[in-house]
């Protein structure tokens, strides 16, 4: 339980390619979903934009 105490540190190590590739393509499919959603949201007008 060592590992569970505010005062230690944490060493995940560097992080895999794969790891990084896998965030960076969640980070395009957020991005995507957003400009979608903001485009889709201007064509009909939604008030929503303007909260």
């Amino acid at each position: 339980m060592a590992g569970c105490c505010s005062h230690s540190t944490c060493d995940a190590g560097a992080a895999s390619p794969r790891f990084r590739q896998a965030l960076w393509i969640a980070l395009g499919v957020n991005a995507a979903m957003f400009v979608v959603e903001f485009v889709a949201g201007l064509a009909v007008g939604s008030v929503a934009l303007w909260a």
